[in-house]
């Protein structure tokens, strides 16, 4: 992959991207708290097209 690209495409690759847990964090609860999170942001860019 080249590097380039537009900065309003590098801004959405960051606002979309996640943070894969780590081992300590694969309890329920905190993965539940992600998945709402995210769900969270999509819908808010969603809104915002």
């Amino acid at each position: 992959m080249g590097g380039g690209g537009s900065e309003p495409a590098k801004r959405q690759f960051r606002d979309l991207s996640t943070v894969a847990p780590d081992a300590d964090e694969h309890a329920r609860d905190v993965l539940q708290q992600l998945v709402l999170r995210d769900v969270a942001k999509y819908n808010k860019l969603l809104q915002e097209k």
